[in-house]
């Protein structure tokens, strides 16, 4: 058994949503540095709609023993995005606080409904 980990995948970056998820994990798949992306769950199955803040947000993963390979080039094609002011990151988790909270709200609704759906049936 090998010790150089190169069978984990750590976290390359996170990014503001798919399609930058998606233009960065072609880059580098084209240079031949596997990636895979992971998102928030509920997001991609329940609130498509919603992508604000953190809700939005896809990290990048690559195996251990490339990550400073792909960091390494996706610097040196222009592809790191810059660090947000503390004003801006402010904005940025306010969204995403407030995106949460209509995500948690629709997310109760859901369940809600499911529950009074099941006992209706149960009260047959």
């Amino acid at each position: 058994m090998s010790s150089d980990n190169s069978d984990e995948w750590v976290a390359l970056e996170t990014v503001a949503g798919i399609i930058e998820a998606n233009a960065h994990k072609a880059v580098l798949e084209g240079y031949g540095i596997p990636v895979t992306l992971r998102s928030d769950q509920l997001t991609n199955s329940v609130m498509r709609g919603i992508n604000a803040g953190p809700l939005g947000e896809v990290s990048l993963l690559t195996p251990s023993n490339r990550l400073e390979e792909a960091r390494a080039l996706l610097s040196d094609l222009g592809m790191t995005p810059a660090p947000l002011s503390p004003a801006a990151q402010e904005e940025r988790d306010r969204e995403g606080r407030r995106a949460g909270k209509v995500a948690a709200a629709v997310g109760g609704a859901v369940a809600l409904g499911i529950l009074v759906k099941m006992w209706q049936e149960l009260s047959r």
